[in-house]
């Protein structure tokens, strides 16, 4: 599917959240990593919530590496996705520069 076809399609306010992750499930599961921000735009545009939490918001990130696409709810959570992706990929990472 086209990602225009896929945009009109997701962008049904009929679609409850459940329909969208699953868009976004296949989209990843196809490796169309575009219908996938389109699907995660989606999802944040219309169910994000916001946290009241240390008077902030939360701010909902995708984070991609080497390939693999991840959606969190805060960028704190996509920070430490990160780092623990970064350290597995290259285990000497932090040890280089604790010497």
């Amino acid at each position: 599917m086209d990602i225009e076809r896929f945009s009109k399609i997701s962008s049904d306010p009929k679609l409850t959240r459940e329909q969208l992750k699953t868009m976004r499930a296949n989209a990843l599961s196809k490796n169309k990593l575009e219908h996938v921000r389109v699907a995660e735009e989606i999802l944040r545009e219309r169910f994000s919530e916001k946290s009241q939490k240390h008077g902030g918001d939360r701010t909902p990130t995708t984070a991609v590496f080497r390939g693999q696409t991840a959606f969190f709810e805060s960028g704190k959570e996509v920070y430490i996705w990160l780092v623990n992706q970064f350290c597995g990929y290259r285990k000497s990472v932090l040890s280089e520069y604790d010497q």
